[in-house]
Formats: C-alpha cells, structure tokens, sequence
C-alpha cells in the first residue's frame, strides 16, 4: 500500500505521520497542498490529509485534489482535511461559537464504519479547530459516524465512496485510540 500525506503547512503532519509508522507503513510521500498538481495518481493508493490553518477553500490545491480522486482512492481528511471533502461536496463550514484549540470531550461512536472498528462506543478526542461542519447542509451519501458531547460532528464516511472525515485530532495525546482509529483506515 502506497500512502499520500498531503501536508497542510501544520506540525501536526509529523505527529500523523508517526502513527502511519507505528501502523507499519513505510511507503509514504508527503506533498505540500499546494503541489498536488505535479502528484502521479500511481503513485499513491490512499491519501491522509493532515489538518492545517484556515480555510479549506484557500488550502493550496486541496480542494482540485479531493474533486479530482474521491472516486478513485480511499481518503481521510483531519479537521481541516475533513472540512474540505464535506465541502467539496456542498456542505458549509460555520464558525464555532468558541474556538476549541487543546480542548478534550468525550465523543460517542453512531456508526461503527471502518474506522471505529473493535473500538469502543465511547471515545475522548482531542479538538484543534474554530469551524465545524453545518448539518443542514450536509450532502445526502454523507453518514455522521461519531458526535461529541455538543451534538458537533466529529467525523463522518461516505456511502458510496471510501471517504473518511474526522473533525478530531487521532495523533493528539487527548485521543484515546488514535494509533487503531489509522490503522484501522489504512488496512
């Protein structure tokens, strides 16, 4: 298995790609957002999107990526690679009401997709975000998998295309499991 890392200019990219080792995946590139353009589509199976700064829509070419692969190859975005795949499809990305940078919550488990995979029902996730997704205007395909105790989504997956959004931090300390919630994505 090939892996695309796209690093949204954001430390946290390195903190992912230690769990993808810890997994046993070696066979990784990592590319800038905003060198997408020049990547090979064989040179990759699946793509991680790491979290980053801003906006979706002023990622690099973020979001040319995700409109041009979804069909083909598995993604996982996190915070702000989630947001972009929801967004790409239609929903709206709001403010939060406070902005939760470093902030743990306990988050229940809805559906048991591949990532939550013999993990429990239960989970605490670390934050790093001040947007979120719009319920209302998530697109139909679209399956909320995991809730935070605010009722705000905290990942989704797609019906139809293997697509996987976490709005949480899997390789934040103040993630219970987040080395089983990649792995269980990258096999």
């Amino acid at each position: 298995m090939r892996l695309l890392v796209i690093d949204n200019y954001d430390s946290f990219t390195f903190n992912l790609l230690q769990l993808v080792e810890e997994a046993g995946v070696m066979n990784y590139s990592v590319v800038k957002n905003d060198q997408l353009k020049q990547v090979d589509p064989d040179s990759f199976d699946k793509a991680l999107i790491s979290p980053g700064p801003g906006i979706s829509s002023e990622a690099g070419d973020l979001m040319w990526f995700i409109t041009r692969y979804y069909k083909t190859k598995s993604i996982l975005g996190i915070c702000l690679g989630h947001e972009a795949i929801a967004e790409c499809f239609g929903a709206e990305i709001i403010p939060m009401p406070q902005p939760m940078h470093g902030i743990r919550t306990v988050s229940r488990v809805i559906i048991k997709d591949k990532i939550y995979h013999n993990l429990p029902n239960t989970l605490h996730v670390g934050h790093y975000h001040s947007w979120c997704l719009d319920e209302n205007t998530l697109p139909e395909g679209f399956q909320i998998t995991m809730r935070d105790e605010d009722d705000i989504i905290m990942s989704f997956s797609h019906k139809k295309y293997s697509l996987y959004g976490m709005q949480y931090h899997p390789e934040s300390v103040m993630t219970d499991n987040g080395a089983d919630l990649l792995r269980n994505w990258l096999f």
